[in-house]
């Protein structure tokens, strides 16, 4: 009898050990990455040097800006595959502030004023002088659909040490007709604040602003109807990848919401500044090695940083770039889980990092390898 037991006692553990090792497998499948997409669709390049600009324009044109001359380049991508160069313009702007707004129009910051020009043929159609003595511009966003385009002017004196805080200003233009629908002082709360992260809705109802450098961090909102403040947030660090400092700031294409991203993928009210969801981190350990020629990461786990991020068309999927580490993470919206990964260099900053108008690839950039990458993630 007492065998009897010794074999039923010694079924059951090993039926026990089984049961615990399938829940520690399923739990560690959980963990494992998404799928990650190395061999891109569809290729533009190589630059002489950086690309530090890309855009989706329409249906069927992207527009890019490298290094060293930052000419805009648009290409027609009808075949992704096969991109065609439709024409380049030259583009006195600097690094990092350009845009085209739309298939006519381009927009960019010089050293003197901000500037909106014809995109067939590069002549400037509105100009608007910086206010601010030694103003220079700090920040460029666009709203396509309505042919906006936002920009954040600030003055040199402010960036000392100074008691007083000091404004920006927020401006925003009619990129068609040149007509100024936002002209703003928003007064900053702590005079070393650079406000380098700009958005505008794209129903072109308001605009999102924020800082990621110095102690103090805020994201700040305005109705581009009423031109009232909506809300001026402080922002808290929450961990050691920065939080909810944000390094993007994107709208959903509802209007309603925006995603802003650097620890975490945070989405957020417009009217209220309140969180609505929040994903992540972004771990790696092992499969974390994406650039080996910078550093070996084999053995190395963490969060990843998040830096470029763009929202679908759709509004299905939110894509977020790691500077390698990870490559860019594809999450979907519904589940707020990774959907797909996608092999990249560093450094895509800020741009370029954007879905193609139909929802079912990204366009991908990182600095080392000077070109601009398609990669489809679904059918």
């Amino acid at each position: 009898m007492s065998q009897e037991k010794n074999a039923l006692i010694a079924t059951a553990a090993v039926a026990l050990l089984l049961a615990v090792f399938a829940l520690w497998r399923s739990a560690d499948a959980a963990k494992q990455p998404a799928e990650t997409l190395a061999v891109p669709d569809g290729m533009i390049g190589p630059f002489k040097g950086a690309i530090c600009g890309g855009w989706r324009i329409g249906k069927d044109r992207i527009a890019v800006q490298a290094d060293p001359d930052l000419a805009i380049r648009i290409y027609d991508v009808r075949d992704k595959s096969k991109p065609a160069l439709v024409k380049s313009l030259p583009c006195p702007a600097l690094p990092f502030m350009a845009v085209a707004v739309t298939e006519s129009r381009l927009a960019w910051a010089n050293i003197e004023a901000f500037e909106i020009a014809d995109a067939s043929n590069g002549k400037v159609l509105f100009k608007f002088p910086y206010k601010f003595e030694n103003g220079e511009c700090s920040a460029v966003a666009r709203c396509e659909p309505k042919a906006l385009v936002a920009w954040i002017e600030e003055s040199e004196r402010t960036y000392g040490e100074s008691p007083d805080p000091g404004d920006v200003l927020v401006r925003a233009a009619d990129c068609m007709t040149g007509e100024l629908v936002l002209d703003k002082k928003v007064r900053r709360l702590e005079s070393h604040q650079t406000f380098n992260h700009l958005a505008v809705a794209p129903d072109g109802s308001s605009l999102v602003f924020a800082n990621d450098t110095s102690g103090v961090f805020s994201r700040i909102a305005i109705d581009l109807k009423s031109k009232d403040l909506l809300w001026n947030s402080r922002i808290e660090i929450t961990n050691t990848v920065g939080g909810d400092i944000p390094n993007t700031l994107v709208y959903h294409p509802d209007g309603k919401s925006f995603y802003s991203d650097r620890g975490l993928v945070n989405r957020i009210d417009v009217l209220t500044g309140k969180d609505i969801s929040k994903w992540g981190p972004v771990t790696y350990k092992g499969h974390g090695a994406i650039d080996k020629k910078v550093i070996d990461r084999r053995l190395i786990t963490g969060n990843a940083e998040l830096l470029a991020m763009d929202v679908s068309p759709d509004g299905k999927y939110v894509a977020v770039d790691t500077n390698g580490i990870c490559g860019t993470v594809v999450f979907d919206v519904a589940t707020g889980k990774e959907f797909k990964r996608i092999r990249t260099t560093q450094w895509p900053v800020e741009q370029p990092l954007f879905f193609s108008a139909d929802s079912k690839g990204i366009w991908v950039a990182g600095t080392q390898d000077k070109v601009l990458k398609y990669f489809k993630i679904v059918p």
